[in-house]
């Protein structure tokens, strides 16, 4: 991915698209926009904003307004341009901001016989205006620039259009600047006049101006961005450069922002025409008057360990949000855009209806006391839904993990927590109701970073920081001179796994009693030796020893317990794991070259509970493959129940076994050689 922050006038700026794909209807995308919308803020504080300046639709000057003719068309037109104006407050700067829907301008140069009209009365008077350059005119406005035409017939500057049109310059070269021909270097070609308009998408490309100055900058600097606002379409890179003066498509603010240490995040409504995305998380994005909501990141940069690092940051960010939405998983956010406006840097998103996995857990809470009262085909359900849901995590980390394109390449999220996990639906459930239309999206790529080396192969250290302390594995204290693997992420998604089924047999109330167990920190222990922590280990035989898990036999969930004990949450790792089978093939073949007698290709064996060698802990892809078996083992073929329903009514009965650490707790859980001594007590929900 190309650095999108090195120059304001970087070819980026292409990506701003401002002609449809396809042919907009009005009546298959409704919109409920009206000319007043309620106050709002864009992207940015007040205290963020730079000098303010004047985003409102500036009034015409006197000699603006006596430079060419107006026909009764042209003025007609110019009305209805006013009335399709969208008029945005914003309190936090105190601007009003107006623009121009692009459905506007479409459905207003829709009559062709009308543009002709306004061309003819206002141009023909023009020297060498024939009849065959008249018609050329009207396809290169219907066909290229209708935004270009727009502004020029709102500001009574039409003439204009024929030194536009003899240089081929449309809308696609737009944004513009005024330029000295000086600057133009030796190439320029052109009339003898001190002024040219250059695109800053195109630099190459330019429009000599032989008008005064005021004139020029009267267009560049104000009236052109009240229509030419971005349409964001389907791109491979959708990486942009924005202007301080760019106006962004947003017709509404919901939320005034979720802040965290590293960015903000806003809720807006777009508009539907400023968005060409053929996406399943954009139509779960999308209301019911068919306008698309959005979350906008922007990227902070107070805290003195990112001070100075700005753009690096932000480039790693956008990197691995590319590399997100190249896969098109549909447990990988897909990133709208990507863009940087003065020297903030922002990341669009399709908002996520159903909030966070964390606020899902807050939410939804009543399924787990409901649950007891569920029939069997219910349970079955809800558990396929549950484990469905952790196969497809687990697919979109191994995608992360491992290049189809680059063998070599690898990225690590680093930060895998509920509060990254979004719930994406085209309907939520109701109170009790079994969440099967929500799907899980894994977000958030601040602390992500992509490799280009097996961890083996890098000697220093990571230098991205760590994910929150819960979450993170024990390689970030037992070993902080060497690179960081993907493990990393393995050890995470075991923690997210354990508490997403402490959350499903027992709720809310039990999942806090674990983090208040674990003292919200790290869920090992460094001393005497690296460890699972105990009361971590209670809290996994608990769940083995409950009736529904177990009891009768083997169950999907007893063997998804078995899982995260025995392969997730295991301190011991291995560098060289990580490495795709056929990566392992290789070197392995490597290393038998050099022998005459004929070398047997031996694979790790599929690992097995009942194994008794150590375990170590597993790479994504033989998470995939567990979780994967479990499944079909329970979905497909029927030979493993996903819950033991024999013992329902008895965990029904004795309600969830809670562990509770009721010994004083170490002011460093991670450092201390406290070993819990914890006690299983009963309560009922």
């Amino acid at each position: 991915l190309v650095d999108p922050l090195e120059d304001a006038t970087g070819a980026h700026l292409r990506r701003v698209q401002t002609e449809p794909s396809q042919p907009y209807s009005r009546q298959s995308q409704p919109s409920a926009i009206t000319k007043k919308r309620r106050a709002f803020s864009f992207p940015g504080s007040a205290s963020d904003q730079k000098p303010k300046r004047r985003t409102s639709f500036p009034k015409v000057a006197l000699h603006w307004l006596n430079s060419s003719g107006n026909s009764m068309a042209n003025e007609d037109l110019v009305g209805k341009i006013k009335e399709g104006t969208l008029e945005i407050e914003n309190d936090t700067d105190q601007e009003t901001y107006e623009w121009v829907p692009f459905d506007h301008i479409e459905e207003l140069l829709g009559d062709e016989a009308n543009v002709r009209a306004v061309l003819r009365a206002v141009l023909e008077k023009q020297p060498k205006m024939t009849y065959s350059v008249h018609d050329d005119m009207t396809r290169f406005v219907l066909g290229k620039a209708k935004r270009l035409f727009a502004v020029l017939v709102r500001y009574n500057k039409l003439d204009w259009l024929k030194l536009f049109y003899d240089k081929g310059f449309a809308d696609d070269q737009f944004p513009i600047e005024r330029k000295s021909v000086k600057d133009l270097g030796p190439g320029y070609v052109g009339p003898d006049c001190k002024w040219a308009v250059r695109s800053i998408r195109h630099p190459e490309n330019y429009v000599p101006f032989p008008v005064e100055k005021d004139d020029i900058d009267y267009l560049c600097r104000l009236c052109q961005w009240h229509f030419f606002v971005p349409v964001f379409t389907e791109d491979d890179e959708p990486v942009y450069i924005f202007s301080p003066s760019q106006i962004l498509p947003f017709i509404e603010e919901i939320d005034t922002g979720v802040e965290s240490n590293f960015s903000v995040v806003r809720h807006y409504v777009i508009h539907p025409r400023h968005i060409e995305l053929q996406d399943d998380q954009i139509v779960c994005a999308t209301d019911a008057r068919g306008n698309p909501h959005v979350a906008v990141k922007r990227l902070k940069f107070a805290w003195s360990k990112t001070a100075g690092k700005s753009k690096e940051i932000a480039l790693n960010e956008s990197n691995v949000l590319y590399r997100f939405k190249e896969n098109r998983h549909r447990h990988l956010i897909r990133v709208i855009a990507c863009y940087s406006q003065g020297s903030d840097y922002f990341f669009m998103f399709p908002w996520a209806p159903g909030g966070s996995l964390r606020d899902f857990w807050k939410e939804c809470d009543i399924l787990a006391e409901e649950s007891l009262n569920f029939g069997s085909k219910d349970w079955e359900l809800y558990i396929e839904w549950f484990l469905r849901q952790l196969k497809g995590l687990a697919e979109a980390i191994k995608i992360l993990h491992y290049s189809k394109d680059k063998p070599g390449e690898s990225c690590r999220h680093g930060d895998l927590k509920p509060e990254n996990i979004l719930c994406f639906g085209n309907r939520l459930p109701a109170r009790g109701e079994i969440p099967t239309d929500i799907t899980l999206v894994i977000t958030d790529a601040g602390l992500a970073k992509v490799h280009e080396r097996e961890t083996q192969a890098r000697l220093d250290p990571t230098t991205t920081q760590g994910g929150t302390r819960r979450y993170a594995s024990p390689e970030v204290e037992i070993d902080k001179n060497h690179a960081r693997s993907r493990l990393y992420d393995i050890w995470s998604l075991g923690v997210l796994y354990l508490e997403f089924l402490i959350w499903i047999l027992y709720g809310k109330e039990s999942l806090k009693k674990f983090h208040d167990d674990t003292s919200g920190d790290y869920c090992f222990d460094t001393h005497p030796e690296p460890r699972v922590k105990p009361i971590v280990t209670k809290w996994i035989q608990a769940i083995k020893d409950d009736p529904r898990c177990s009891s009768s036999g083997p169950t999907a969930l007893g063997r998804l317990i078995d899982l995260i004990e025995h392969r997730l949450l295991v301190v011991a790792y291995s560098n060289t794991q990580g490495q795709s089978p056929d990566a392992e093939a290789e070197s392995q073949g490597a290393r038998s070259s050099s022998s005459n007698v004929p070398q047997m290709l031996v694979t790790r064996a599929t690992w097995s509970p009942l194994s008794d060698n150590k375990p170590i802990r597993a790479d994504a892809e033989a998470t995939l493959r567990e979780l994967e078996k479990i499944y079909d083992a329970a979905k497909e073929q029927k030979s493993l129940p996903w819950i033991n329903w024999d013992g329902m009514a008895e965990a029904a009965k004795q309600g969830p076994k809670i562990v509770s650490n009721l010994e004083p707790r170490p002011r460093s859980p991670s450092v201390s050689n406290f070993d819990a001594t914890p006690r299983m007590s009963e309560v009922r929900v």
